[in-house]
């Protein structure tokens, strides 16, 4: 429980700077501190120390994909100590309201195809196979140079299998 009480502290300041009226990065605060609240770069530089997690990404959607990936390792960690089901899907949500806004704010950011992938975990884990089919073909239609595309592939595969269209093959 201490955990997930850090974890959304932790979340609610890297969401803090998403939606904020300007975004920026920790080099925007140490170039103009007061600008984005902080007295000078030393109290960026504390503040950094105190959580650098809540730092995390150069660019909105960089930060939203950072984001994305607290919420599922804390999905994956409370169901793999709390089988907290609850919780897991509480992440799950937050997974795609986030990677849906990052979607609708930034669609010609060339990182999106990263936030718009960590739906596909979603999807997957909650057996939403056209859901995860179409992402999946998206994703090789938009983003074919992926550096995550054999995953996608993978998902594919997955997303054929739970929807009957495909038989998993034999392992040896």
């Amino acid at each position: 429980l201490q955990h997930v009480e850090l974890s959304e502290r932790l979340f609610g300041r890297l969401a803090a700077r998403l939606s904020a009226k300007t975004f920026y990065s920790f080099a925007d605060a140490l170039q103009a501190p007061v600008r984005f609240g902080f007295k000078d770069a030393a109290a960026v530089s504390a503040a950094y120390q105190e959580h650098p997690l809540a730092w995390a990404g150069d660019t909105p959607v960089q930060a939203a994909w950072e984001l994305e990936h607290l919420y599922l390792e804390l999905a994956d960690l409370g169901m793999e100590y709390f089988e907290d089901a609850s919780l897991q899907s509480h992440c799950f949500d937050r997974i795609l309201e986030i990677s849906d806004a990052a979607e609708r704010g930034y669609p010609k950011d060339p990182f999106l195809c990263e936030a718009l992938y960590m739906r596909l975990f979603v999807f997957r884990e909650r057996a939403e196979w056209d859901a995860l089919r179409e992402l999946c073909e998206r994703l090789m239609g938009e983003y074919p140079d992926y550096r995550m595309m054999y995953a996608v592939e993978d998902f594919y595969e997955t997303a054929l299998e739970g929807l009957g269209l495909a038989v998993p093959e034999d392992e040896d």
